[in-house]
This record gives C-alpha cells, sequence and structure tokens, in this order.
C-alpha cells in the first residue's frame, strides 16, 4: 500500500468489521520505499490505517500485518479536535510487526494518536505476540481509554529503540484508567519495561479490581495514580520500577492522601531493597540484621564482609557485627543514618580478618555520609583497631549531626584516616582510648 493501511485505508469514515479478518498484510519499507515522501503518510499502519472518524471491530481477527507506526492498527489524526474512537469487541490483535524508521517504530499491534478507544465490557479481546521498537502492543498518545475486558500479553520490543514499554507505551497526553479485574497485562520481557510512561503529560489510574502483572517503568516526573479503592487481594497490585531510586522520588499519587495510605502497601518496587512510604515517595532502603546477613561477601583472602553499594540507609533496629562493613558505593554516596535511636556494635566473635576496623572505606569507594537522620546513630566499639578506617584516594567520609562514635579501647583511633577525605560537619566522637604506644 502506498497511502498506507495494507488491508484497509479511511481516509475518513465510520467502518464496521464483524466476523473480518485482516492477515498478512504490509506497507512499503518505510526506510527505502517511499520515494521521498514521509513514512507517516506512505507505509504506516500495516493491517488497517485511519485517519479520521470510527473504526469499530466485533468479533474479528487483525494478524502478521507489518507497516510503519502500527504493525497492526494505526488510528492517526493530527488535528487534537477532532478526535477518532477505536472500538474493540472480542476482537484479537496478534503477531503483527512495526517496521523501523531512523531507527525507531510504533505500536507492534496498535498505534493511537488523537483517538479515543473503547474496549467492550460483555467480550474480551486480546493483544499478543506483536513487536516493535517502542509499544509492543500499544502505542499511546493524546488519548483517553478505559481499558476492561482485554488481556495483553507476550508482546516484545526492539532493545534498539528509543523508549520501550513491551506491552503499552504512554507517549504524550495519554489518559489511562484501569478499573477492571478482567484486564491482563503480562510481559515476557527480562527488563522491567512492560509499560512504559514516558513523561508527565501522561496519566496512568488505577482503581477496582485493577491488577497489572506487567511491570510500570516510570520516566523521570511521572507517577501512578491511584484513582480510587484497589479491592484486588493478590499482591502486589503493580510493581514499579523508577529511572531513579533516588529517597524521596514521587512514584505514586492520589487526590485523597488518605486513599494513597491505604493503597501503598499494594504496590511493589523492582529494587525490594526500596520500598514506598504512605506519601508515595521512595523511603530508604532498612538496614536490618537479615539485610546485612543477605550481603555478606568474601574477599580473595577468605575474609568475610558486609557490603554497602550506593545508595540510602535508614538503621531501623539495633545491629550486632559478625563482620566489618566494606563501603562499595563504585564513586558514589552511602549514606547511613536513623530515625529513632539505635546503636550499632560488634559482637563478641566480630571477625575483623577482612580490615581492621568496623567500617571501611577501600580505595575509590566513594562517599560515606553519618547522621543526618531525626533519631541517633551510635557507632560503639571496643577491641578493635578503629572504629573507622579510610584507606588510600578517593574516598570520603563525612560526619553530621545524630552520629555519635564512641565506647572504643582502640589500638589507634576512632577515625583512621590514611589518604582518603574527612569531613566533620557535626555529630560526635566521644569516649575513644588509644592503646596504641608512642613508639610504635
Amino acid at each position: 500500500a502506498y497511502a498506507g493501511g495494507g488491508g484497509i485505508y479511511v481516509a475518513i469514515g465510520d467502518v464496521t468489521i464483524n466476523g473480518g479478518k485482516i492477515s498478512y498484510n504490509y506497507t512499503r519499507n518505510p526506510e527505502t520505499d517511499c520515494q521521498g515522501k514521509t513514512p507517516e503518510n506512505t507505509a504506516a499502519g500495516g493491517g488497517i490505517s485511519i485517519v479520521s472518524g470510527s473504526l469499530s471491530l466485533i468479533n474479528s481477527e487483525v494478524s502478521y500485518n507489518s507497516g510503519y507506526q502500527g504493525g497492526g492498527i494505526r488510528c492517526y489524526n493530527d488535528n487534537t479536535s477532532n478526535a477518532g474512537t477505536l472500538t474493540l469487541n472480542k476482537t484479537l490483535i496478534k503477531g503483527n510487526t512495526s517496521k523501523p524508521y531512523s531507527g525507531s517504530s510504533f505500536g507492534g499491534g496498535l498505534m493511537v494518536k488523537n483517538f479515543n478507544v473503547t474496549f467492550e465490557e460483555t467480550t474480551k479481546s486480546t493483544i499478543e505476540q506483536n513487536y516493535s521498537g517502542d509499544g509492543g502492543a500499544l502505542f499511546l498518545e493524546n488519548t483517553t481509554s478505559t481499558l476492561k475486558n482485554i488481556t495483553i500479553q507476550n508482546n516484545s520490543y526492539n532493545s534498539n529503540g528509543y523508549h520501550y514499554g513491551s506491552e503499552v507505551l504512554l507517549w504524550a497526553n495519554a489518559n489511562v484508567l484501569i478499573d477492571d479485574s478482567n484486564v491482563s497485562i503480562a510481559s515476557t520481557e527480562v527488563e522491567t519495561r512492560g509499560i512504559f510512561i514516558y513523561n508527565n503529560t501522561n496519566t496512568l489510574k488505577l482503581s477496582g479490581g485493577a491488577k497489572l502483572d506487567a511491570p510500570v517503568y516510570l520516566m523521570s516526573g511521572t507517577t501512578v495514580t491511584v484513582a480510587g479503592y484497589l479491592s484486588s487481594n493478590t499482591l502486589p497490585v503493580a510493581t514499579i520500577t523508577p529511572a531513579s531510586y533516588a529517597v524521596g522520588t514521587q512514584v505514586l499519587t492520589a487526590d485523597d492522601a488518605s486513599l494513597l495510605a491505604q493503597c501503598v502497601d499494594k504496590f511493589a518496587l523492582s529494587d525490594e531493597t526500596y520500598s514506598i512510604g504512605n506519601d508515595g515517595k521512595i523511603s530508604a532502603i532498612s538496614l536490618t540484621q537479615d539485610y546485612l546477613k543477605e550481603n555478606v561477601k568474601t574477599n580473595t583472602f577468605g575474609d568475610s564482609y558486609y557490603e554497602l553499594e550506593a545508595g540510602e540507609y535508614c538503621v531501623s533496629a539495633n545491629l550486632t557485627l559478625e563482620y566489618p562493613i566494606q563501603i562499595n558505593a563504585s564513586g558514589g554516596e552511602v549514606k547511613l543514618y536513623s530515625n529513632a535511636d539505635y546503636t550499632i556494635s560488634c559482637a563478641e566473635d566480630f571477625d575483623n580478618s577482612a580490615n581492621s576496623a568496623m567500617i571501611a572505606l577501600p580505595m575509590s569507594a566513594g562517599t560515606l555520609t553519618l547522621g543526618g537522620g531525626e533519631g541517633t546513630l551510635t557507632i560503639d566499639g571496643s577491641g578493635i583497631s578503629s572504629l573507622m578506617y579510610l584507606i588510600l584516594s578517593q574516598s570520603t567520609l563525612i560526619l553530621q549531626d545524630n552520629c555519635t562514635i564512641t565506647n572504643g579501647n582502640v589500638t589507634y583511633t576512632a577515625i583512621y584516616v590514611s589518604a582518603g577525605t574527612f569531613t566533620m560537619t557535626g555529630g560526635t566522637i566521644t569516649n575513644i582510648h588509644s592503646t596504641k604506644d608512642a613508639s610504635e
């Protein structure tokens, strides 16, 4: 097809397909065969391309078609004030491919712009096994859609695409509501980008029986909105992957703060070491005895230690160390604080074979910031060479308010700076007894 729409092209009109099958159609290759014309006008919509009007598919199939911008169906109108409509009722959209142009392709199953999509509540439609660079099943822009009675599964994207989203890509001004337990969105992709929200002009709202098995990827500044109480008892309702795990990043919103607090526990983050607070923001990693046990490492000499990688850690219990803590932020930062009064101390059989301190920053470990929380973090040790040990260059220790280093009959000193950087803006170093002889 030259004007797009390998099987059917609709410039303007109302089209109903009841019981039909549109399969194995294709448009021109957008990279080579468009004769100087833009591929949007010449190669879009492998099965069906509609510019204006309405398209209703009932008990039909759109399968194994290929075209640029909508391998199966392209609903595209540049006029934002004249939105068309797409209705799916017991329809299968399967095995379609969106062809690439200049490294990108959009909507393997459906590419929708300035069309509103309706899924009939009485009979289920399926969008599966479609392929695209971006938005394997659905690419949505300037649309308001309520997903009901639909299965979206096992679609895929090309990792060379720009914005991913194996199942659904919300590109711009896409407002999507899911409030139906009969909506199933699942992904087999290894990466956590099943549903991809590209920017903050998009809205993904969940309420009622909504349950997403495909992970939701949030670009910076985007969130998932809780639009009503979530009734599903199968948790999590959704797993969220933010572009950044910076503590304080907003990932959930709601019009009502109490509703948000009620539903926070129904969500999870892909990195399970982080959690979501009642305000919908990412909370610090909770540093507990169990967390330490799960992060025991062994060096080349066979010595054990606890490893803390870059991140923000809130000590949420008194901790007893069997091994030293070693900071490995790879040039980044580890923040260690407490919002209540807790103590880190050593077990009687503390094994400091890995190094000579409770906490050590090796070469190029990055920055360790202690304190700064609402409670006092106390580092209490005795019988070891030093409580804090900075060795070699490109490692930094910062001591802030609400951190106390105390109670050590140490061989050397509380903080041993070999060649790193130590900055003290607050906190306390007290009751340290050095046993090192001056001649040593």
